[in-house]
């Protein structure tokens, strides 16, 4: 969210010194501090995830769903500008989630409004790696909320944090999807502007599978004339020159204070893929956020052969190399452009993978759990490229295919022996009438 320092989204600014904090505020969500990334620099949004509670005690008033279809049932956790809450569906018994505003700020117009746009975005996106909205609403003390699906599991940035990194397969699973989702939101004309792991989902399918899920749409920036299904852009003016997201996370154009585009998300989308395969970030190693900044903006990233990731392809380090691109035009041109790479070479991983199994004797053995699993259908719904089906034996011709091919045969060769008989005897024919005028005949 593109918003001046003298917005409600703005702290006091008492310092403009080159990477001094110079406020603190928080964004429905999402927790935020501005920094100033440089001299007579703009203020930056730092975004961080929404923190558990541990309880959840009745909230001071009463259940603050009375009056709306829902019922509540505890705190699952809050930010500065909004709470989280498990309700219950009071007819049908549904458990969903809702995200509410906190009481002081539903006096901002705009924040109101940004909770209107993040809750037309997800309800817009019907896709399977993007959480699903059931409803929008405001409570009696006209606070927005938003009720969206309850998921379970946890966030990509703790599964990879207790296993250290992901193995390849799982890796190019897991940004396929993200691709993916990416993809639709960019038809819509809808710019996430802080993909990161924290708000990327691992959710627990009812078969077993996890399938990832991208949160909060809270900055996100809708750009009109892309589609006509496109939510409405906040209703008040914003300013250029603010930077939104997490330092570690934002494209080299954000870090500058640039406007960024959809393709902000794929530079976004591609450092999420090197933290799964790596476990950390490129720049890691940076402490001093400022720093970190300047980083996106001039340094290329490490090679993955840095820190010893098996598998490595020159076809994966491309796809990083030009997810990372510094200039947006060097990068993939759309995140459609990106999944069906990620595809591409998911197929050839798994392929790869499956080969390389062998049981004793050369006899070919079952691939590991999650190289199948990786190419498990994932009901794409928008972007047209599926992920890769599984790799399996050829199976056998059903017998009504065999007879149809083979009468088709059949029809084809007499088809072709009529044709080669009508012009033998038309050919005979015409030597015939020749040789009768040669020999004065009728």
């Amino acid at each position: 969210m593109e918003d001046s320092p003298g917005s409600p989204l703005a702290a006091p600014a008492t310092s403009v010194v080159s990477g001094q904090q110079i406020g603190t505020v928080s964004l429905f969500g999402v927790g935020c501090r501005f920094y100033a990334t440089g001299p007579g620099a703009r203020p930056m949004i730092k975004t961080s995830m929404v923190q558990p509670v541990a309880s959840s005690p009745l909230p001071p008033g009463g259940d603050p769903f009375v009056g709306t279809p829902y019922r509540w049932l505890r705190r699952v956790g809050g930010g500065g500008m909004g709470d989280v809450h498990l309700v219950e569906h009071t007819v049908l018994g549904s458990e969903f989630a809702a995200k509410v505003l906190h009481a002081k700020y539903a006096g901002s117009k705009q924040l109101v409004d940004r909770v209107r746009v993040e809750a037309q975005s997800l309800a817009r996106l019907e896709h399977p790696n993007i959480v699903r909205v059931a409803s929008f609403g405001r409570l009696r003390d006209e606070r927005p909320f938003i009720i969206m699906e309850a998921l379970t599991g946890n966030t990509l940035d703790s599964e990879v944090r207790g296993r250290d990194r992901l193995p390849l397969v799982e890796a190019i699973r897991y940004a396929l999807q993200l691709a993916s989702a990416l993809a639709a939101a960019h038809e819509l004309g809808i710019i996430h502007r802080d993909v990161k792991p924290e708000n990327l989902f691992l959710h627990h399918e009812h078969d077993g599978s996890r399938l990832l899920k991208v949160l909060d749409f809270g900055v996100a920036r809708i750009v009109p004339g892309i589609s006509d299904a496109s939510p409405v852009p906040l209703t008040l003016p914003t300013d250029t020159g603010i930077v939104v997201g997490t330092p570690r996370y934002v494209s080299p154009e954000a870090a500058k204070g640039q406007r960024v585009d959809h393709r902000a998300d794929i530079y976004s989308a591609g450092l999420v893929l090197y933290f799964m395969l790596t476990g950390r970030g490129p720049f890691d190693h940076i402490r001093d956020e400022r720093l970190v900044l300047a980083a996106h903006a001039h340094e290329p990233p490490p090679p993955l052969s840095t820190h010893s990731v098996e598998g490595v392809t020159p076809e994966l380090e491309e796809i990083l190399r030009r997810t990372l691109a510094k200039a947006p035009e060097q990068r993939f041109a759309s995140a459609l452009e990106l999944e069906a790479r990620l595809a591409a070479l998911l197929q050839r991983t798994v392929s790869g993978v499956e080969h390389s199994v062998k049981a004793p004797g050369g006899r070919s053995a079952s691939p590991p759990a999650s190289a199948s699993a990786a190419l498990a259908p994932q009901n794409r719904q928008t972007a047209p490229v599926a992920a890769a089906p599984p790799l399996a034996p050829e199976p056998e011709t059903p017998a009504p295919i065999l007879a149809l091919r083979e009468g088709r045969s059949r029809a084809f060769i007499a088809g072709l022996f009529l044709a080669v008989t009508l012009v033998f005897g038309l050919a005979s024919a015409g030597a015939v009438a020749v040789l009768r005028r040669a020999l004065g005949g009728p």
